[in-house]
């Protein structure tokens, strides 16, 4: 554990969440057509397949991840990892990273990157993914995606609560 993850706490959302959360995925995921919709988070753990976690550092929502667990499916997909602006190098999303490891219901965790995000690629180095494949155009402007994925193994071998 790093000296940041002392600081930060990361939680499941709570309903209390869904404004702060809202707000981050309006500033950083304006056009992405996956985004969680005022319901989903109005009701957070409603979804089975959906699982957002919230990172509160200072007092307040400093960054937040969404998995989604879609059946038929080896892997649990990250769809979103956002930091807010003052909450950047500070360890937020390492932390909420780590614990979507320990959250995930399945073995493999996979999450599309942008190749001209070099921050996002190098943490989820650092964090065990791997680059396993190219999503050409994969988003709106063009760009590809970078799939990455990390083993987990099973769910019962994992780690709780660190």
């Amino acid at each position: 554990m790093s000296a940041s993850d002392r600081k930060v706490h990361v939680r499941l959302a709570r309903d209390g969440d869904a404004q702060a959360v809202l707000e981050l995925q309006d500033a950083l995921f304006p056009d992405d057509p996956n985004r969680l919709s005022p319901g989903q988070l109005a009701r957070p753990g409603g979804d089975r397949r959906i699982l957002v976690l919230v990172a509160e550092l200072e007092d307040r929502v400093a960054g937040f991840l969404v998995l989604r667990d879609r059946s038929a499916r080896l892997w649990t997909s990250v769809d979103f990892v956002g930091t807010a602006a003052w909450a950047a190098g500070k360890g937020v999303g390492g932390a909420l990273v780590r614990a979507a490891c320990r959250f995930a219901p399945r073995p493999v965790l996979r999450l599309f990157v942008r190749p001209s995000n070099a921050p996002a690629r190098a943490l989820y180095a650092r964090q065990g993914f791997r680059h396993t494949a190219t999503r050409k155009r994969n988003y709106a402007d063009g760009e590809d995606a970078m799939v990455m994925m990390k083993w987990l193994g099973p769910r019962f071998l994992r780690r709780k609560g660190k």
